[in-house]
C-alpha cells in the first residue's frame, strides 16, 4: 500500500457542486420608525406633559393675579357735579349741568286760553333765541295742549311739519312731536299735564339740555293737587288734597280815614274756606285783602286804616295793578287748622292779571 496517498496535500479532490433546490425566502420585514408603540408612547407623553403645563400655568396665573390685581375706586357718575331742580308743588325733579340758567314762572301762557293755572321752568345757556322748558298745566288735557302747540307754531315750513307718535314716559302714556328743530313730549300725571320742549339740532348749545332733562327726569312726592288761581287779581295759592272742594267767599273791606274816622275806600276781600268747615266746628279761614297801589300807599303812610288792629296787613304778593295782603291778626282766634292756613297762604304767587 502506498501511504503517500494519505499525506496532506498529496491528493487533489475535484470541487463538489451542491445541487440543493431550496425555495427562496422573502426578505425580512423592514422596521419603520413610526410604529404603533412609538406613536402611542409619544401621545401619552404629550398628553401628560400638556396637562402638567396647563396646571402649572393656571396656578402661576392665579398667583400673579392675586399679587397684581388692583383695587378699583368707584368712579363718580357723569351727573355727580350737576345741579338738581326740584319742584315740590308738582312733584318732579331733573338734573342739569353748570352754566345752565333756570327761570321759574308761576303761570303758563297758552294761545287758546291765555294765562292758565300751572307753572313753567325755562332753561337756557346763551338765552338768546332758543330755550328748553318744562311746563305743567293744572286741570288740562293732553289733547288741549296738543291743540295749543299746533296753534302756537302755526303752519310750519315745508319739511318742518311735526310728526306725532304715541310713546311712554316713565310709565305714562305720552305723545311725542318731532320735526327738524323741536322735540316735544306731552303726558298726563294725575290732574296735571306735563309738556317738555327742547331743540334737537346738535349745533345749538341748548340742544344738550333736553337730553339732560329727559335722562334724569323723575317724579317725587307732590305736596299738592289743588290750586286756587285768580286771574282777575293775578295770584294763585297751592292747596293740598285735603282742601279739595274748598269754598270761595267774596266780601269787601272798608278803609277809614285815620284823621276823621270816616269810610273813604273799599275793596275786594277773598276768603278760602276748608271743606270740613261747619257752623258747629268752624275751621280757620284763609282771608286775602286786595288793594290798588294807591290804596296801599295810603295804608303805608298811615292815612287809612282797614282794621281795628294797630298794624297794617302784610304783603303776600303784588303785580302792576294790585297788592295782595294778609289781614293782621286774622288767626288770633286759633281755630282748628290755623297753623296749616298760615303755611299755605304764604305759597301765594302773584302774576299779571288777565282780566
Amino acid at each position: 500500500m502506498d501511504y503517500r496517498s494519505f499525506a496532506p496535500g498529496s491528493v487533489t479532490h475535484p470541487p463538489i457542486k451542491a445541487n440543493l433546490n431550496l425555495p427562496e425566502l422573502p426578505p425580512p420585514p423592514r422596521k419603520h420608525f413610526w410604529n404603533r408603540k412609538f406613536i402611542f408612547t409619544c401621545t401619552l407623553i404629550v398628553l401628560f406633559g400638556g396637562a402638567s403645563f396647563a396646571t402649572v400655568w393656571q396656578i402661576q396665573n392665579q398667583i400673579v393675579s392675586q399679587e397684581v390685581a388692583p383695587t378699583f375706586t368707584p368712579r363718580a357718575t357723569a351727573t355727580a357735579d350737576w345741579k338738581i331742580y326740584t319742584n315740590n308743588q308738582y312733584g318732579f325733579e331733573f338734573e342739569y349741568q353748570n352754566g345752565v340758567k333756570v327761570n321759574e314762572q308761576n303761570q303758563v301762557y297758552t294761545v287758546n286760553v291765555g294765562y292758565a293755572p300751572g307753572m313753567m321752568v325755562t332753561l337756557c345757556i346763551t338765552c338768546q333765541d332758543l330755550s328748553t322748558y318744562v311746563s305743567v298745566f293744572s286741570g288740562s288735557t293732553v289733547d288741549n295742549i296738543l291743540a295749543d302747540i299746533n296753534k302756537s307754531f302755526g303752519t310750519p315750513a315745508p319739511g318742518l311739519e311735526f310728526v306725532e307718535t304715541d310713546s311712554k314716559f316713565l310709565g305714562h302714556d305720552a305723545k311725542t312731536l318731532v320735526n327738524g328743530i323741536w322735540k316735544i313730549t306731552v303726558f298726563k300725571k294725575g290732574s296735571d299735564v306735563f309738556e317738555i320742549v327742547g331743540i334737537t339740532q346738535p349745533q345749538e348749545p341748548e340742544s344738550k339740555i333736553l337730553d339732560e332733562i329727559l335722562s334724569t327726569f323723575k317724579f317725587t312726592s307732590s305736596t299738592n293737587s289743588v290750586i286756587y288761581q285768580n286771574n282777575q287779581y293775578g295770584f294763585s295759592i297751592v292747596l293740598p288734597d285735603s282742601w279739595t272742594g274748598y269754598s270761595v267767599l267774596n266780601s269787601q273791606w272798608q278803609g277809614r280815614d285815620v284823621a276823621t274816622g270816616k269810610v273813604t275806600a273799599s275793596g275786594p276781600m277773598i276768603t278760602l274756606r276748608h271743606p270740613l268747615w261747619t257752623t258747629a266746628q268752624p275751621r280757620e279761614d284763609m282771608p286775602m285783602m286786595i288793594f290798588t297801589p294807591a290804596q296801599w300807599s295810603l295804608i303805608q303812610s298811615e292815612k287809612m286804616a282797614v282794621s281795628a288792629a294797630p298794624i297794617p296787613p302784610s304783603v303776600l304778593g303784588q303785580n302792576s295793578k294790585y297788592v295782595i295782603t294778609l289781614p293782621a291778626r286774622y288767626n288770633y282766634d286759633y281755630k282748628t287748622g290755623w297753623e296749616e292756613v298760615d303755611q299755605l297762604v304764604h305759597t301765594l304767587k302773584a302774576f299779571e292779571p288777565t282780566k
